[in-house]
């Protein structure tokens, strides 16, 4: 906490001040980087009803802007220590997991709930693997988008 109070140009007895601890502190750190790519991503992303494979194109190439590139280097730092189950990672990454889930089922067109839900975690989890391999290869995420636009064609 020293060196974060220095940092911010404060004391560690102002930040506990505010925050109960280091775990309060980074999960509303977090929650407003979050909440800061929300924005963005409602300006970028229509919030009307697409395709599965509409909104999957349509967020890939969101994801890789220059816009949006910081936030994602965040949350692969979460999703790094949440992996290794760090605590408040962990939970933070479940809860926010969780919200972009329910963002990305808001703007799918289908009409069963079940459905919508299941297709933006299979939406996420196709996002978050483009996502990796793209940090690994560049260029990958174009590739995954191109190819998987045909099979998701017929999918919603």
């Amino acid at each position: 906490m020293r060196e974060l109070a220095a940092g911010l140009g404060t004391s560690d007895r102002m930040l506990l001040y505010y925050f109960e601890d280091k775990a309060d502190l980074v999960a509303a750190s977090l929650e407003a980087v979050s909440s800061r790519l929300a924005r963005v991503l409602d300006t970028a992303i229509s919030a009307g009803p697409m395709a599965p494979a509409a909104f999957l194109s349509t967020a890939m190439v969101v994801l890789r802007s220059e816009a949006v590139s910081p936030f994602m280097s965040v949350w692969s730092d979460i999703c790094a220590h949440a992996v290794r189950a760090e605590e408040p990672f962990r939970s933070i990454a479940q809860r926010l997991t969780e919200a972009w889930a329910e963002w990305v089922a808001q703007r799918l067109d289908m009409d069963i709930e079940t459905a919508r839900r299941d297709a933006a975690m299979a939406l996420l989890a196709v996002i978050e693997g483009a996502r990796l391999l793209e940090s690994l290869r560049p260029g990958s995420a174009a590739q995954i988008t191109a190819g998987l636009g045909p099979a998701l064609s017929g999918f919603g």
